[in-house]
């Protein structure tokens, strides 16, 4: 928190290209997509960056279901 994160050198930041990728796998709680890309992200930038979230999310929340 309080830095400016990575662009990247692709068309998408680090976490834009992570949260992309995790927003379609299906039945994936938004906490668990959230805990995807901080990993991914953290991996890719060597620990240099970190994404933080803040939520009041009371119910459960997914991108995709499966049908």
């Amino acid at each position: 928190p309080g830095q400016t994160a990575f662009d990247g050198s692709g068309r998408n930041s680090p976490f834009v290209k992570h949260l992309l990728k995790s927003m379609t796998i299906p039945n994936l709680p938004i906490e668990q997509v959230f805990k995807k890309v901080r990993i991914a992200v953290s991996a890719e930038t060597k620990g240099a960056q970190i994404p933080w979230e803040e939520s009041s999310l009371m119910g459960d929340f997914f991108f995709s279901r499966a049908q």
